[in-house]
């Protein structure tokens, strides 16, 4: 019960598993892998059918759980995020292809190639240089012009996209900006 417990499902104990949803079916495996008692665990998009307000609290008691228990784990995702939140390192493929394979951060901060850093979220270039949306912000002048296309409200502030002459940019802003409005920017 403790493992059903600890992936959310101690209610569902006396159902079928037939009649669970997809993302219900995903966490009782998991609990069923633990029970196991693995050194190692190995997750293939362990989240992907669980529900994003489920999938944040899974995640924080489940990678407790493994330090905890001393299991270590191989996750396999699409979702940068999941990386990034509870990864000591991380390997990056593309095509059956090692592109990265070095500690979380600097996956994160010293790449500088385009696919490995969108994988993380939105990226822009300039002067030859990758930048991510809180990298960049709004400046009363600057030589970098970008054209506002589009604004994403993202709960605590909005994500724009703009164009420049070198493609699309993406940054944070606290308010939104009408589309067709002229910015000038700078990268930090």
């Amino acid at each position: 019960m403790e493992l059903l417990t600890l992936v959310g499902m101690e209610r569902f104990a006396p159902l079928k598993a037939l009649n669970l949803s997809g993302g219900e079916k995903q966490r009782v495996a998991l609990a069923m892998a633990l029970a196991q008692e693995p050194q190692l665990l190995l997750l293939d998009e362990p989240f992907s059918q669980v529900d994003n307000f489920r999938k944040n609290e899974l995640q924080r008691t489940l990678f407790a759980y493994l330090k905890e228990q001393n299991i270590s784990c191989i996750v396999a995702t699409h979702d940068g995020k999941d990386a990034l939140s509870y990864s000591d390192k991380t390997l990056i493929m593309r095509d059956g292809k090692l592109l990265f394979f070095n500690n979380t951060l600097s996956v994160y901060f010293q790449n500088t190639d385009y696919y490995t850093a969108s994988l993380f979220g939105e990226v822009s270039w300039h002067n030859g240089k990758l930048f991510k949306p809180q990298q960049i912000t709004i400046t009363a002048t600057s030589d970098w012009e970008a054209t506002v296309q589009y604004c994403y409200f993202q709960g605590a502030q909005y994500l724009i996209e703009a164009t420049s002459v070198e493609g699309k940019v993406y940054f944070y802003n606290d308010t939104p900006i009408e589309k067709g409005e002229k910015v000038w920017l700078r990268a930090q």
